[in-house]
């Protein structure tokens, strides 16, 4: 056996801890204590105690947790505890920090065989942070917003969805069936791509005008490729029928509990009619929104020269994904020097600064108010249920924000309002019963 001893820093002991959670859990799921694991795994009682405890060492935790995997019938993502970061609710990520990440791709050009096409820099994001965000500059620069412009090259589109921010004058292209269609963007338009729709992006000026931020991030499906990669195509198609609403209100007759389809397995043919199926996997479509104002409201109430939101483009509800344009009011606004409101969600929240001036940005954790500025093209990752306000240090701001759910998504707050105990879905410390 290993050490016992955790002789660990503060990150470790907290990950320690809370993946001897995640072990109390899974026993109690399978309906053992730690006497009785401890004795059919062969292991010395007080080791599983501590390492169910959060006590004992990385490497005798890190064995147990494999010889459970081994052992029993639990899946390896249900002891996949990410190592977190020591973020106190926020994770910033200075301009700096991006450039250093900085990566230039070629694409195909008819002039020049190849040429730099696009600079990709990483912005604000954790291992456990919904999206991938990125800063994006097009390279190539086009003159028209023809759509056949030889010059732009789509891609294959891409697992994720994507939120845009532009940030600049931008053409959008994205293929809607056999067509490419072009759509001239400027600073704070927004869109949303579903996964895989073919799209590029060119600069309408010079490369150093043209800017755009893509939050892309995973939905529920994202977080079901493991069972994903148990089913075909053709499977995956009859479980879309089955759950889909508008192919239930229309084969009603067909489904037993809005849940299964009727199905002859000797032809193994389905009930529902596949061309319905064809319709469905469609996919949703690219939408966009200019930056009008239209669909503005106030932060926590706050007058008129408070913090407000202008709702930018959304990805479809059952995705859940929102983007804004967020008014920092500048610091001489706040009135009487009172407390500015702040917002928070049950959603990760991204934001960048693509202004030329620095941003206050406050938050609270755990009882302690924190504060730091985002400088220009900084950005930063916002943890769930972290309240936060913005303003601007000499002027009002607008701010790029995103949120998208994590795995805390809206039906699981559902599910979660029916349980009595939520200190135990938190931290399951004990066993199922008394022993």
């Amino acid at each position: 056996m290993k050490s016992k001893m955790n002789n660990s820093s503060d990150l470790d002991r907290e990950y320690l801890h809370r993946l001897g959670l995640r072990m109390q859990s899974e026993l109690n799921d399978i309906k053992r204590t730690p006497h009785a694991c401890a004795r059919e795994l062969n292991w010395n009682l007080n080791d599983v105690e501590d390492v169910l405890a959060g006590r004992a060492s990385r490497e005798l935790a890190s064995e147990l947790k494999e010889v459970l995997l081994a052992q029993y019938p639990i899946s390896p993502r249900d002891l996949a505890v990410q190592r977190n970061q020591e973020t106190n609710g926020i994770t910033i990520s200075r301009m700096f920090e991006s450039k250093a990440s900085a990566r230039i791709f070629d694409r195909e050009d008819p002039q020049l065989g190849k040429s730099p096409y696009y600079e990709y820099r990483d912005t604000a994001m954790t291992p456990l942070s919904p999206f991938r965000p990125e800063w994006i500059r097009p390279l190539r620069v086009v003159t028209d917003d023809d759509s056949a412009n030889e010059r732009v090259v789509l891609n294959y589109g891409h697992f994720l969805h994507q939120i845009t921010f532009f940030a600049g004058p931008v053409n959008f292209y994205h293929k809607q069936g056999p067509r490419t269609i072009c759509t001239p963007m400027n600073f704070g338009d927004t869109n949303y791509i579903p996964p895989f729709v073919p799209h590029s992006f060119a600069s309408r000026k010079s490369d150093d005008d043209g800017l755009i931020v893509a939050v892309t991030f995973g939905g529920n499906a994202k977080a079901a490729l493991d069972e994903l990669s148990l089913l075909d195509e053709e499977q995956l198609r009859r479980a879309i029928q089955t759950f889909t609403p508008q192919q239930s209100s229309k084969n009603e007759h067909r489904l037993i509990d809005e849940t299964f389809i009727l199905r002859d397995l000797a032809s193994e043919k389905s009930e529902v009619p596949a061309s319905a199926g064809s319709e469905l996997l469609g996919g949703s479509e690219t939408t966009f929104v200019r930056h009008s104002g239209e669909h503005s409201f106030a932060a926590k109430g706050s007058g008129e020269r408070g913090p407000h939101l202008e709702k930018g483009a959304s990805s479809p509800p059952e995705i859940g994904a929102n983007s804004y344009i967020y008014f920092a009011p500048a610091a001489e606004d706040r009135l009487d020097g009172e407390r500015l409101p702040g917002i928070e969600t049950y959603k990760g929240v991204y934001l960048f600064n693509p202004s030329s001036r620095r941003a206050q940005l406050t938050w609270q954790r755990r009882g302690r108010t924190f504060t730091e500025f985002l400088e220009p093209h900084d950005s930063a990752y916002v943890e769930p249920m972290t309240p936060f306000s913005l303003i601007g240090e000499d002027e009002r701001l607008e701010l790029f924000l995103v949120s998208v759910p994590t795995r805390l998504t809206s039906a699981t707050l559902l599910e979660l309002s029916y349980f009595d105990r939520l200190d135990r879905v938190i931290a399951e410390t004990t066993p199922w019963f008394k022993v």
